[in-house]
């Protein structure tokens, strides 16, 4: 599992929330009904949360091709330090989390071993996040992925309010793939392609702002994203309480 997937579930946790449901949906076009736009759900989005009293996450199911339960420790500082994943409909262990931290609790290493069965023959192999942090970046190589010499490489920039401004991608570290950089206006935020020096290219990928509803204690349980030319996506939450 990467960290970014961990922050994604974490980042809908509301005081005292011990349940939350989250669904996504997202618009495409029907041509074969009058109707121009339908909407799908998108496995991407959809899992079901879990938390203790102390507001950690203690476990998610994620809804995708292969429907995996994530089941969550801790260490001392309350930081995650394993992560077990099971195969919902057989139980079956499939991969395997430890996170490693220096003495400042700066995570360093994301240790993950994936376990498979294919026709009854067991296999496994094993990947490492290795994580570099400065006061506003972030570097992260993904390495020994499915057996492979290459290297991956994120590099993260943020501002001082620690909001993400660009993502880049590289090979082998210096092989530069692609890049997003990201503006905040007043509402929702702007994405557009970057080179490697950080300089827009063409135009953002969409120009949106959200439309919410919340729930008797303040809590969003509607996210719509909508441009100019209509939703972008939906998410629909339901959350049960301590």
């Amino acid at each position: 599992m990467e960290l970014s997937l961990y922050r994604e579930y974490t980042s809908h946790y509301e005081q005292n929330a011990r349940t939350i449901k989250v669904r996504k949906t997202m618009p495409f076009v029907n041509r074969h009904s009058a109707i121009p736009v339908n909407f799908k759900r998108t496995s991407m989005g959809n899992f079901d949360l879990s938390f203790n009293k102390e507001g950690r996450l203690i476990s998610a199911i994620h809804y995708s091709t292969d429907v995996l339960r994530r089941v969550f420790t801790y260490n001392f500082f309350a930081e995650p330090a394993l992560e077990l994943a099971y195969r919902v409909n057989t139980n079956e262990l499939v991969e395997v989390c430890e996170f490693e931290y220096d003495a400042f609790q700066e995570l360093q290493t994301i240790r993950k071993k994936y376990l498979s069965q294919n026709d009854g023959e067991s296999y496994n192999y094993i990947a490492e996040e290795r994580y570099v942090h400065t006061k506003n970046q972030q570097v992260i190589e993904l390495l020994n992925f499915e057996n492979e010499d290459r290297i991956y490489t994120t590099i993260n920039a943020f501002d001082d309010q620690k909001r993400l401004t660009e993502t880049k991608y590289y090979h082998d570290r210096s092989d530069y793939v692609y890049g997003v950089g990201i503006r905040y206006p007043v509402h929702g935020k702007e994405e557009f392609e970057i080179d490697e020096s950080g300089h827009q290219i063409g135009s953002p990928f969409n120009d949106s702002a959200e439309e919410r509803k919340y729930n008797d204690r303040g809590h969003w349980t509607f996210d719509a994203m909508i441009n100019d030319r209509g939703p972008v996506y939906y998410y629909e939450r339901d959350l049960t309480y301590w």
